[in-house]
């Protein structure tokens, strides 16, 4: 995130600063300490299990309050590639390498999704703090809410904040994937030298050193989901 959050959550002791953290898988952050400045203090959660820290706080477990799946169907639009289709239609998030399409399936490079969702007054306006959840992303997503940037998806675990972004009714999703440049490469070295365009020193993948090109196994690529609207309540 690009947040800097105060941390109000902390303990003073003997030792030194006991500040809350909890991390799932891949997360990280910095705790910065700023001379001559301070917070009020507030109590440590006795459970932190699943906590995150939002912009405006520490939040509760993200399964605790609501959540909400954003399903199919999705439009999907892949930036320009011989025999790629410009836009495909999915009806369920699925990764690029498991399509019928052969020119999709060893597709590389940038794929958009867009997505139009609706949303109560009651969701719109919940108190506390709203998350989105992209969970499995093949490699990096920038998304787009609303028409404003809301951040970037890199690791499993992230949790990007939209407190405040979301509208009573139609809400826009945009998210912007980029994958690795595998599963090209496997797709270019199957084809008749004469049309074959890469060209590269490189014989081998870094998911299969032992195996040629044409050989090696295609990978996960695109937004894989499941896409998750998470509402929390925050720590007081």
């Amino acid at each position: 995130t690009r947040n800097m959050i105060p941390l109000e959550h902390y303990e003073i002791t003997n030792n030194g600063i006991t500040v809350p953290v909890s991390l799932e898988a891949y997360g990280s952050g910095f705790v910065v300490f700023s001379e001559g400045k301070s917070v009020e203090r507030k109590n440590i959660p006795a459970t932190l299990e699943g906590a995150v820290y939002t912009a405006s706080g520490l939040a509760a477990k993200t399964n605790s309050v609501a959540s909400k799946t954003l399903d199919g169907p999705w439009e999907v639009r892949f930036e320009h590639r011989p025999g790629t289709p410009v836009t495909f239609s999915m009806d369920k998030l699925t990764s690029w390498h498991l399509l019928k399409d052969e020119a999709i399936k060893h597709f590389s490079g940038n794929g958009i999704y867009y997505k139009t969702f609706e949303l109560s007054a009651a969701e719109a306006r919940a108190d506390g703090s709203v998350l989105l959840a992209l969970n499995n992303v093949k490699e990096i997503a920038e998304v787009f809410l609303n028409g404003e940037s809301v951040g970037y998806h890199w690791y499993p675990s992230n949790h990007l904040d939209i407190t405040g972004r979301l509208e009573e009714g139609e809400n826009h999703l945009v998210i912007s994937v980029v994958n690795s440049i595998n599963n090209w490469l496997v797709g270019d070295a199957k084809k008749p030298k004469q049309y074959q365009q890469a060209r590269s020193n490189i014989s081998k993948l870094p998911n299969a050193w032992m195996t040629p090109f044409a050989a090696a196994p295609l990978i996960e690529a695109g937004l894989i989901g499941p896409v998750v609207l998470h509402w929390t309540k925050k720590y007081e």
